[in-house]
């Protein structure tokens, strides 16, 4: 969704995230490796993988934090290598989220039930890996019927209703805006990052920029001022999203640029020294 509309997004370069990111799948692979967790390594009677070693991926190493459940019983959340673990309702559930741009994954493991539970889908916006998973979970443990694609669903319509409305009024300031603190002239220039390399911005007219990435063919951004040295970036490519970032100024001459992005690609955010 972009704007209040549903867009194509164009299929990913995953370049430095394939490691993590790039493997397909289908719903029957799955299941066989599923099967071969919940049967502690063994598929199709074979040991593939040693008993000890599932075991020790399923196994807390590091406390998350307390849990709540909008209806049902809950405490603790931990990390074991690679697997969210939480208890639900008297059982443990191992489990864990992926995603690239266009395609997002939901694996749930209850080993005590030997149930699997895979939910592959492409976006984010509609929170059907959460809502289908655990109404998925609760009938197989027979629990009462809750109407979660109605939770998350209104849950959705709030924060998408206070992300258009903080748009908006961004939208009304860069409006107002007729002049910018500094000359544009001092804005343009290349921009370096030690481990990115290079970004390069050009002057699209009075009060805005342009923004191209060395690394990310075909990929643009405009820039409009929000005040003082803010700006709101907006990506050609809406999977990046839209974010407020900020120059750093000295004596009226800019030293650097904070680049930011979708957090569901990245949370934090690059310092680029203009050269």
């Amino acid at each position: 969704m972009n704007n209040g509309k549903l867009v194509e997004v164009p299929y990913p370069s995953l370049g430095g995230i394939e490691a993590a990111g790039s493997i397909g799948s289908s719903a029957e692979e799955m299941l066989h490796w599923m099967q071969m967790q919940l049967d502690k390594g063994k598929y199709k009677g074979s040991q593939v993988i040693p008993a000890e070693v599932i075991e020790t991926t399923h196994t807390p190493v590091s406390l998350q934090g307390l849990m709540s459940h909008p209806f049902n019983k809950t405490v603790l959340e931990s990390y074991a290598l690679g697997w969210e673990v939480i208890d639900y309702e008297g059982r443990m559930i191992v489990r864990h989220t992926g995603g690239v741009d266009g395609f997002v994954s939901s694996v749930t493991l209850i080993p005590e039930e030997e149930l699997g539970i895979v939910i592959l889908t492409n976006t984010l916006d509609n929170l059907l890996f959460v809502s289908l998973r655990e109404e998925l979970v609760d009938a197989y443990l027979d629990l009462p019927f809750r109407d979660y694609d109605q939770l998350y669903f209104n849950y959705m319509e709030r924060v998408n209703s206070k992300t258009e409305e903080v748009y908006q009024n961004r939208l009304d300031t860069i409006a107002s805006i007729k002049k910018l603190d500094l000359k544009p002239a001092l804005y343009v220039g290349t921009y370096v990052h030690d481990v990115y390399g290079t970004i390069k911005i050009s002057s699209a007219n009075e009060t805005e920029f342009d923004v191209l990435f060395e690394h990310h063919y075909g990929l643009g951004a405009r820039l409009q001022p929000l005040g003082g040295e803010r700006f709101l970036i907006t990506y050609s490519d809406p999977t990046f999203g839209k974010a407020v970032v900020k120059f750093t100024t000295e004596e009226d001459r800019v030293t650097d640029f904070e680049l930011k992005v979708n957090p569901f690609l990245e949370v934090g955010s690059y310092h680029f020294k203009k050269l």
